[in-house]
């Protein structure tokens, strides 16, 4: 049985199809699937980008290590015992070590944190003594 074209039509065993919906139909069911295929192709892509394996984690922390007051330099605790930091008790200390940079070796420095009634400040101070920030 040959089918019949008539006025834009497509006729075959008593049944007529729209050429436009049915063309029409048969683009937007593989448009779908491409579109659907390519997102999702972008989002695992993009997943497998931001892993980070747990052993470079670490990569570019600061390396810290508590240190007690009595083992601060002299330098810092003269600092500490000026007129800038009368009331100030002394909670925590630690030496804190920069990641390495391709330009420079970083110089560690100690960073001190001080407590006064409710308020908390650190400050950092370099082995010689000079206030950092």
């Amino acid at each position: 049985m040959n089918p019949e074209f008539r006025y834009g039509f497509w006729q075959q065993g008593g049944i007529k199809f729209n050429l436009k919906i049915f063309t029409m139909k048969k683009l937007i069911l593989p448009a779908f699937c491409l579109s659907l295929l390519l997102t999702t192709a972008g989002v695992s892509a993009e997943n497998e980008s931001s892993f980070v394996p747990s052993s470079l984690s670490s990569i570019g922390n600061d390396d810290r290590k508590p240190v007690k007051p009595e083992e601060l330099p002299e330098a810092i605790t003269k600092a500490l015992s000026g007129d800038a930091y009368k009331g100030w008790t002394m909670k925590e200390a630690a030496v804190v070590t920069p990641p390495v940079t391709a330009d420079k070796a970083p110089d560690a420095y100690y960073e001190i944190t001080l407590s006064k009634e409710k308020e908390t400040k650190v400050i950092k101070f370099q082995k010689d003594g000079t206030l950092l920030n």
